[in-house]
Formats: structure tokens, sequence, C-alpha cells
């Protein structure tokens, strides 16, 4: 789903761009429904951080535990953890 604020992320991850796009298309039918989408959109973006970062982790590691290890903390800036926790 295209969308007004996420598609700059399309060439490099369609999921996100996607998730975004769906966030955007409920939030004012159903602001419930695209909140769940955006936690969904922090999930994954803490799991491209981690790719693209090289950082290890635990194969079945919960989205809280990919959050909170130091790893994470230390590649990323405090706001976009207090962002991502927000959302989660």
């Amino acid at each position: 789903m295209e969308s007004v604020n996420f598609e700059f992320l399309r060439p490099e991850n369609e999921l996100l761009a996607n998730l975004g796009g769906l966030a955007e298309a409920v939030l004012h039918i159903d602001p419930g429904s695209a909140l769940t989408r955006l936690r969904s959109f922090a999930e994954e973006l803490t799991k491209a951080v981690y790719k693209e970062e090289v950082l290890p982790r635990m194969p079945q590691s919960s989205f809280y535990e990919l959050v909170k290890n130091p790893v994470f903390e230390d590649c990323v800036s405090k706001s976009l953890i207090y962002q991502i926790n927000f959302l989660r």
C-alpha cells in the first residue's frame, strides 16, 4: 500500500513502507488498528537495525529483549528507543 510518510522506505524495505502505509490508511477509521500496525512497524524496524548493523541476537528473542539488549541501546539514539518503547 502506498503511503504519504513512509514511501521513502520502499526501495530498501518494502515491509516497513507497507506497514506505515496501512497505519496511515486506517488512522481516522480505526485508530486502534493503526496503533497495532505501528507497533508491528516498530518491531520490524528494530529487526532491520539488527540486520543492517549486524548486531548479535538470539534467534527467538522477543521484541522486548531486542529493544533492551545493550548492543542495540549502544547502536541507536535514546530518543529512538523511547519512541519504539512508546509503540511497544
